[in-house]
């Protein structure tokens, strides 16, 4: 009952996944390579073929990281916040860690204070809204389309990192969710990209609707 088991793994393949022990487990370095200036792909690892697995956050704008603990979410969220400052883009990152372990990443502002993080997604939430009416008013429907119609003045995409998700949503539940519904939903346009990380992703540590609108 250990095995995994993926039918259509691509054509013609079936593939059966076998439990390896931590210990055994080998580090993945990062591959710059895959990068692309001007474009925020973000860099997963590998594949269990051994294929590079990358995104692009302009088809894959909120992620989310799920794991047990000690399965390598912290490590995932570094890594993505390594690739979107490669990007060339000048990404303003906000960072919401009760555990404080980014707490030496690089950002705008980091936080262990979960009234803080509340407040971080409401300003940012704000800001979302003013860039939706500039947005607009350029006759473009999103952040991607204004940054190639205007350069010069395009605002920088905005990057919100929030580790241990359930933590922050059970500081004030009702609160939580709706900045969170309105940033996932509602300015999925505005350059504004979340990533949540969470051990087990059911429905109730996060809702269904919001859940769907992560990859």
């Amino acid at each position: 009952e250990e095995l995994g088991f993926i039918p259509t793994a691509g054509r013609d393949l079936s593939i059966i996944l076998a439990p390896l022990p931590r210990e055994d487990w080998q580090a993945v370095p990062f591959d710059e390579s895959q990068l692309k200036q001007g474009e925020l792909i973000g860099y997963v690892g590998l594949d269990v073929l051994g294929n590079t697995v990358v995104y692009n956050r302009k088809h894959s704008p909120h992620m989310m990281i799920s794991g047990t603990t000690g399965a390598g979410k912290t490590e995932a969220l570094r890594a993505d916040m390594h690739a979107m400052r490669l990007s060339g883009l000048n990404p303003e990152l906000y960072i919401v860690d009760i555990k404080g372990t980014l707490r030496r990443e690089s950002c705008i502002q980091f936080t262990n204070d979960m009234e803080i993080g509340l407040e971080i997604l409401a300003e940012i939430n704000q800001r979302a809204r003013e860039r939706m009416q500039e947005i607009v008013k350029a006759d473009c429907d999103n952040w991607f389309e204004y940054k190639k119609k205007r350069p010069e003045s395009c605002p920088r995409p905005i990057f919100v990192y929030v580790d241990e998700y359930p933590q922050l949503r059970a500081h004030n539940k009702e609160r939580c969710e709706a900045l969170m519904s309105e940033l996932l939903k509602v300015h999925r346009s505005a350059g504004v990209f979340i990533t949540l990380g969470i051990q087990k992703p059911k429905a109730t540590e996060i809702p269904t609707d919001l859940r769907d609108m992560l990859d």
